[in-house]
This record gives C-alpha cells, sequence and structure tokens, in this order.
C-alpha cells in the first residue's frame, strides 16, 4: 500500500518548511521593533511544534529571513545582512528544549507550567533582543537615522519581542490545550456561549476601546491614566475566570499598546511597555493561582457528590435488602402456617382439646410476630401498591392500633417516578417523624402531606409532618404509653432527633424545618430527586491545571 501524506516523512518536513516560511512572510509585515510578531510565530512553534518538525522551521526561517532582509536593509551593507539571516529560531531552540524537558513546560497534554513558561518567555526574549542588538550596533546606519542608546535598545527590543510572544502564543496554547475534537460548528456555539467570551465582549474590549481611543486623542495625564488603565478590565477578567482571562486579556492589552507606540524608541514608550510586561506577568500568575484553587474547588465538589452518590446507592441497596429478608419471612410464615395445619391434625388423636387450643394459641401468636417483624423491615403494602401505600395502610395501621389519628394526603403525579433511593428516605424519614411524635402523651393525631413536582426539568418532593397536641388526651393515652413506646419497632425505626433526620434529608439537597407550638409541632422537610446528576454534568473542571511552583 502506498503511504499517505501524512506519513511521508519528508513530504511532512517540506509542507512544514513552507507553512512556516507563508507564516512568517503574512506576520513580518505588521512586525517592528516595538511590537515583533515573528517573536510570538517562533516561540509558538518552538514550545508546540514536535522536535522532528525543528530542522524544517529553520529551513523555513532562512528563505523569508535573506529575502526580507535583502529587500528591506541593504542600505545596513553586506555584512549586515549576512548576520541577519541567520534563523534566530535556531538560537532559541536550546532554551526552548531546556524548558520544555527540564523545566517540564508541559507535565501533560492538558496541563501547563506557568513558572517554566515566564522563565521560557523571559530567556527567549532575552537572547533574541541582545542579537537584534549586536546587530544594530554592527550595521552602517544612514547618517539620517538616530543612533539609539544601548541599553535603552536592548529594553526595547526585549520588550517588544515580549509582547509580541504574549499577543500570538495565548491563541495557540488555548487552541491546543482545549483539544478540539468534533464538529466546529458545535464547539464555536459552545465558544461563544462561554461566560469568558460574554465578559469579553460585553464589558472588557468595550472599555478597553473606551480607554483605547482616550488615550489616543488626549496626549496628556488623562491619555496617561487612561493608557495605563487599560490592564484594569483584564485584571477584573481574570479574577472572575482565572488564567484563560489573563492570556486573551493580555494579547488585547499587548495589541492596543503596540498599535499606538511611536515608531521611535524612546524612554517614554519603553517605560510604557515595561509597565504593561511587568503587569502581564503579574496578572499570568495571578490567573494560575485561581484557576489552581477553582480547580481544588471542583475537585473536592466532585468527590463530594461521588459520596453523595454512594451513599444514597448504599441506602437503596440496604432498602432492597430489607425487603429481601422481608420476603424471607413471609415465606418462613407459610411454611410455619402448613407445619402448624400438620401438627395440629397428629394433635388430634394424641392430646386433648385443651392441650390442642394452647398449642393452636402459640402457633397463632408466634405467626403474628413473625409477621409483625416483616412488617416491621419492610411493609408489604409497599411491595403491593408502591410507597404511597406503605405510607398511607402501614404506618396508619400502627397508629391506629395505639389510638392516634393518621391522615396521609399525597398530591402530585410523579411520585411513582421517583428514585428507588429517595423513596427509600422519604419513607424512613416519615416513619422516624411519626415515631418521634408518637412517643409524647398529648399528640392526639399526625397528619402527613406529601407533594410532588418538577421544577426546571428537576423532580423535587416536599414533605410536611403536622402533629396535634392536646393535654386532654394525656388521660386517655397514658393507658396505651406502653403501646406508644413500640411504635418504633412495629415501624422498622427508632425515634431520631431531629438532627439525624436533617443529615438524612442533606444527603438530597434538601432541608428539614421544625416549628414547634403550644398545640402543634410541624415538620417540613424539601427532597430534590434527580439534581445530583444534573449538578455533575453541569460541573465544568478548570483545564487545564496550572502548576504553580
Amino acid at each position: 500500500m502506498r503511504k499517505g501524506w501524512r506519513e511521508n516523512v519528508w513530504l511532512m518536513q517540506i509542507a512544514v518548511a513552507i507553512g512556516y516560511a507563508l507564516a512568517y512572510l503574512a506576520v513580518r509585515p505588521f512586525s517592528d521593533a516595538q511590537w515583533t510578531l515573528t517573536s510570538g510565530l517562533r516561540v509558538t512553534c518552538l514550545l508546540l511544534m514536535p522536535y522532528r518538525f525543528w530542522p524544517a522551521l529553520v529551513v523555513g526561517e532562512v528563505f523569508p529571513l535573506t529575502w526580507w532582509n535583502y529587500e528591506a536593509g541593504f542600505g545596513y551593507g553586506w555584512t549586515w545582512v549576512l548576520v541577519a539571516s541567520i534563523p534566530p529560531i535556531a538560537i532559541g531552540m536550546p532554551i526552548a528544549w531546556w524548558c520544555r524537558k527540564c523545566l517540564a513546560l508541559f507535565p501533560s497534554p492538558r496541563s501547563i507550567n506557568i513558572s517554566a513558561l515566564l522563565q521560557c518567555l523571559l530567556w527567549l526574549s532575552t537572547i533574541w533582543a541582545l542579537i537584534t542588538q549586536l546587530l544594530y550596533l554592527t550595521a552602517k546606519l544612514p547618517a539620517s537615522e538616530e543612533i539609539v542608546g544601548s541599553a535603552v535598545g536592548a529594553v526595547a527590543y526585549f520588550l517588544g519581542s515580549y509582547l509580541g510572544m504574549i499577543t500570538i502564543l495565548p491563541w495557540a496554547l488555548l487552541a491546543r490545550l482545549e483539544q478540539w475534537q468534533g464538529k466546529w460548528c458545535f464547539k464555536l456555539q459552545q465558544l461563544f456561549a462561554s461566560r469568558v467570551t460574554h465578559d469579553m465582549l460585553h464589558i472588557v474590549l468595550p472599555l478597553m476601546g473606551a480607554l483605547f481611543v482616550l488615550g489616543h486623542v488626549d496626549q496628556g495625564e488623562i491619555g496617561n491614566v487612561a493608557r495605563a488603565a487599560m490592564i484594569l478590565p483584564v485584571a477584573w477578567l481574570t479574577l472572575r475566570h482565572g488564567w484563560r482571562a489573563s492570556l486573551v486579556g493580555s494579547a488585547f492589552v499587548a495589541t492596543c499598546v503596540s498599535l499606538r507606540s511611536a515608531q521611535k524608541i524612546d524612554v517614554s514608550m519603553v517605560q510604557e511597555q515595561l509597565y504593561l510586561v511587568i503587569g502581564v506577568a503579574c496578572l499570568y500568575a495571578l490567573g494560575a493561582c485561581i484557576s489552581a484553587q477553582k480547580q481544588q474547588k471542583d475537585q473536592v465538589r466532585k468527590r463530594m457528590l461521588q459520596t453523595q452518590r454512594a451513599a444514597k446507592n448504599s441506602l437503596n441497596f440496604d432498602e432492597r435488602r430489607l425487603e429481601q429478608a422481608s420476603r424471607a419471612l413471609e415465606s418462613v410464615l407459610g411454611v410455619l402456617e402448613i407445619e402448624q395445619l400438620t401438627v395440629s391434625e397428629k394433635l388430634r388423636h394424641i392430646a386433648t382439646d385443651t392441650e390442642r387450643r394452647v398449642y393452636d394459641k402459640q402457633a397463632s401468636m408466634l405467626q403474628q410476630r413473625i409477621y409483625h417483624l416483616a412488617e416491621s423491615i419492610h411493609p408489604s403494602a409497599w411491595r403491593q401498591g408502591g410507597m404511597q401505600a406503605a405510607l398511607g395502610d402501614s404506618i396508619g395501621r400502627v397508629l391506629h392500633e395505639v389510638g392516634l389519628s393518621y391522615r396521609f394526603s399525597p398530591k402530585g403525579r410523579c411520585s411513582q417516578d421517583l428514585s428507588p433511593s429517595i423513596q427509600a428516605a422519604i419513607y424512613r424519614c416519615v416513619c422516624s417523624a411519626v415515631a418521634s411524635m408518637s412517643s409524647d402523651l398529648t399528640c392526639a393525631a399526625i397528619d402527613v402531606v406529601m407533594r410532588t413536582g418538577t421544577t426546571y426539568g428537576h423532580r423535587w418532593v416536599m414533605l410536611r409532618i403536622n402533629g396535634s397536641l392536646s393535654e386532654l388526651s394525656i388521660a386517655r393515652n397514658i393507658c396505651l404509653a406502653a403501646e406508644r413506646g413500640r411504635v418504633a419497632p412495629k415501624l422498622g425505626t427508632h425515634a431520631l432527633d431531629f438532627q439525624d433526620l436533617r443529615n438524612l434529608i442533606r444527603l438530597f439537597d434538601g432541608d428539614l424545618r421544625i416549628r414547634e407550638g403550644k398545640d402543634m409541632v410541624q415538620v417540613t422537610a424539601l427532597l430534590f430527586d434527580g439534581f445530583q446528576e444534573a449538578k455533575e454534568g453541569e460541573l465544568t473542571f478548570a483545564s487545564p491545571r496550572l502548576w504553580v511552583s
């Protein structure tokens, strides 16, 4: 089989060289000493291109650099043309390799070492500025061109190279770290729908545009203040969104400052650019710290949601085990009934009627105990008619046996669509609250209202448990005090304090409130079903992970 052009090593090297040469020719007309965009193109290729394509980058820069120097700089002399045609990208390759390998510039495909990045930009800007200054000093300058001091020139070249880097490099870094795969229209839709893009287009860019115009119109103190204040919107954006915002915002600020810079290198221009470079470096570091904090917060939140899901699954699993235990007891009860009939038939010939009646009574009591035990573990009404039947029939039967009036009022139509875990939590919550209220001898009646509904796609359940208190019922209930004490075992629960109930409700992102009055006790609970999965889907984890040392 013939290899594709992407698998052909020489074709790929030629394609990279031609592509880099065309990009260099496209950027070079807009590049000058105050805003060296070619430095941004070089550092972008050195940091993001594989090492096997580095020779092609050198070749791709030699030809356009030589042609441009010959066309534009022939007046500086042949020596300057030859020396200036040495590709600076080849000189910066050892520094870029050292930062990528030794400083671990990219610890993983989705992470950046911000300290190594800043060091790489610093060293590359320094070495290329020194080379440019040395070339300037060896050139034969025309008489009409002013000679710039060595210190001022070196600093100006350093700042121009740095500004060019922070103008082009951020876009390539974001494209690499996002790893856009799939349909571009969907990715672009997500990009324009993000909060960073919204704040950038509607707040930051208008403010920067206004400050840019004001700084361009007014050349006095107000203009200086306006030019210095252009970095403030980017700082605000960085505080809100982290390092991505500092990347994009700094690129726009560098563009605005460089566009208004004069062609002539002077001290005021150097001071303005130096202020900007220091501010951008601080914003990079600040954005890295903010993004790292957001990422840690997201990780803690993710672990919390995972723990919450595990607790819900455990609650559902325990309820299923109780259901199996209840079914097993019911099957044992059926076997006991058959054995009782068999033994009773045999006792008809060898025992008296009194002995048979005593045996039948004891066997019946044993069956009743097993039945109540099975009902307390998991009510049969739940298996036959659902959770609402258990809340209405099973709890109502237990409370009616101890002389308590009970009423259950379901409202809503989506109770059957609730997840098994929240159904178990609702039933156990109602049983615990009812058991706690029934232990009070002044309690005469209990009303339970359950309302279900859906809001913004999230199912919710509202429980209201009202206990009516009356001192007149103490005399009647005191005779049933022993029976009142057995309500909790019959319901398969115990009288939890309300703090334990609140913790159970919070497992479903809800809350529990208690209101006590002279003649009533009201417990209100709100639970959300499926809200956890929605929150997990809405989680946006800070990417990339930023390493700050």
